[in-house]
């Protein structure tokens, strides 16, 4: 620090140094930056400006389905319910005791038509037909004796009615003979003689309607009687229950020992080689299906097929709650061991044949924007690398033969062979460009080659 005795040009000495250091310190920056400026403004002058790269514009890539006219079969798929056609709980038909069991009643096991299963005792069943037997005969012994007294009446009746005829013309005799000769007293008695054959006749006449009578009850005897004979014969045969037909039995029931009543249940038997099903399919195809149409049954979706064959009748009626009909399939095969893939019982989905449209294209639903399609024609040479084809979109309003869920029939304004956009039409409009995939769309399509995109021939020329 100076001194205040210190001059004054000592004093200023270190703030006139910093002055001075700050001003050449500024100028040396401006001159570095005034070097820097010269030096890029030199480069860009000598440099070569870049060339600029074609801009590529960005194509959508879609597939297409080739146009392809013809007959269109409609196909429903439902479910339904199998069920067996014949299906028996076979009954004891009289009340008896169960003797034996055949050894092949038993679930699962498979019988022949007529083989015997069950036997009960047949006893009562006899007596009874003992009993008829002798009621039958007491029968026919009257109807005998009602017969010989009918005969032996007519006989007597003949007799008598010529002897009142006799009698008739004495009296008349007498009478002529009166005014000559005869009493009144002879022609009197001769009166007396023709009513006592009149009533002798008479009394005949009855008893003979008496003996017709007996004659009639007899024979009403002998039918009732031969009746309940025929009731025990075929209750003695009943002793022995037998399969009603070839089949399988489900349940058995009957035990040896038990005591049986009429109507109840000895076993159940199903027959497998004959089922039925029942398809439930829409209301609002009540028509498109007819007798006779295709069908084909698998066990669950996308399953094998276990069975094919035709819709054999169709439900006139349709259910307003479900809003569904019913098609009826009959699955009949030669033997059980086929039909045992549909059991009874099990759900199953079925394909049947619906309505066929002649002449039309058939679209993907999908393909759609409202009510018009795209189709891709040829703008280049395909990709060498990817095989894909450019393409110019054109729009067509197409007249609409029928919608259904997947499927749009189209009668006219789509030609055969075009190529209809499929997939990203939402992304097209009349005259874009796009990339015609090498993979055709859906529906199992074989693949449109590249080379066949309509306009190839006139972008090579």
């Amino acid at each position: 620090m100076a001194s205040p005795d210190s001059p004054p040009e000592i004093a200023e000495r270190p703030a006139v140094r910093r002055t001075r250091v700050a001003t050449l310190s500024l100028l040396l920056a401006i001159a570095v930056l005034a070097i820097g400026l010269g030096a890029f403004r030199l480069l860009s002058l000598l440099a070569t400006p870049p060339e600029r790269a074609a801009v590529v514009p960005v194509r959508a890539a879609v597939h297409v389905l080739r146009a392809a006219r013809g007959d269109f079969r409609e196909t429903l798929t439902g479910y339904g319910r199998a069920r067996a056609l014949r299906r028996a709980a076979v009954p004891a038909e009289i009340a008896a005791t169960v003797l034996s069991v055949s050894p092949r009643l038993e679930a699962g096991q498979r019988v022949d038509a007529g083989e015997e299963l069950v036997r009960l005792d047949p006893r009562d069943a006899q007596t009874a037909q003992g009993e008829a037997v002798a009621r039958l005969a007491q029968a026919e012994a009257r109807l005998v004796r009602a017969r010989g007294d009918s005969e032996n009446l007519a006989a007597q009746i003949e007799v008598a009615a010529r002897e009142l005829a006799n009698t008739q013309r004495e009296l008349e005799r007498l009478r002529e003979l009166v005014a000559k000769a005869t009493s009144e007293s002879e022609v009197d008695a001769q009166r007396v003689a023709v009513s006592i054959r009149e009533l002798a006749l008479l009394g005949l006449q009855g008893r003979r309607a008496t003996a017709i009578a007996d004659v009639k009850t007899a024979q009403a005897e002998i039918a009732a009687a031969r009746s309940a004979l025929e009731r025990a014969q075929n209750d003695v045969a009943r002793a022995v229950v037998r399969a009603p037909y070839a089949g399988t039995i489900v349940e058995r029931v009957a035990q040896p020992g038990e005591r049986v009543a009429p109507g109840s249940a000895l076993f159940s038997i199903v027959d497998l080689s004959h089922i039925e099903i029942p398809v439930s399919l829409p209301a609002s195809r009540h028509g498109d299906v007819a007798v006779g149409a295709a069908a084909v049954v698998r066990l669950r979706e996308g399953g094998d097929v276990v069975w094919e064959g035709r819709v054999t009748r169709v439900a006139p009626n349709v259910d307003t709650e479900r809003r569904v009909f019913a098609a009826f399939l009959d699955v009949t095969t030669d033997g059980e061991r086929d039909a045992a893939t549909i059991a009874p019982g099990a759900f199953v989905v079925a394909t049947v044949e619906g309505r066929l449209t002649a002449d039309v294209i058939a679209v993907p639903r999908e393909a759609f924007v409202a009510d018009a399609l795209f189709v891709a024609e040829s703008d280049g040479p395909p990709d060498g690398a990817t095989g894909a084809r450019p393409a110019i979109v054109r729009e067509r309003l197409p007249s609409i033969v029928r919608r259904m869920a997947e499927t749009v029939l189209v009668g006219s304004g789509i030609e055969p062979g075009e190529l209809i956009v499929v997939t990203g039409v939402s992304e097209v409009a009349e005259g874009a460009r796009v990339l015609v995939l090498p993979a055709e769309g859906a529906a199992g399509t074989p693949p449109t080659p590249i080379s066949d995109l309509p306009g190839d021939a006139e972008a090579e020329r």
